[in-house]
């Protein structure tokens, strides 16, 4: 997931919360200044669904030009680890990155 700049925890947690069924782990910490991992539950079970790492700094020319075309300015990278093989995480996962960061 391509953004122009690190969301901070407060904002990272509203992205999360905006996809339907999706919460982060209550416990989770992060900060803009170093790459964190934040586990994402999902359901009224608060189920492990995938893990979000980052922020990682990214250099324009490391930017996939179809990234290029929906982020102008990428700046950073998170990414989406989806482990084991509960057929609901992916699909979840998919709905976290279709869905636009606060502003």
């Amino acid at each position: 997931m391509y953004l122009p700049e690190a969301l901070g925890a407060e904002a990272l947690t509203a992205l999360v919360d905006a996809s339907p069924g999706l919460q982060v782990e209550p416990s989770a910490g992060g900060s803009v200044e170093v790459p964190q991992n934040w586990h994402i539950l999902r359901g009224k079970k608060a189920a492990y669904c995938f893990t979000l790492e980052g922020p990682y700094l990214v250099e324009p020319e490391d930017v996939p030009h179809d990234v290029t075309a929906a982020v102008l300015g990428a700046g950073v990278m998170y990414s989406i680890l989806v482990e084991g093989t509960d057929p609901g995480s992916t699909p979840t996962e998919a709905a976290l990155t279709s869905t636009s960061p606060p502003e």
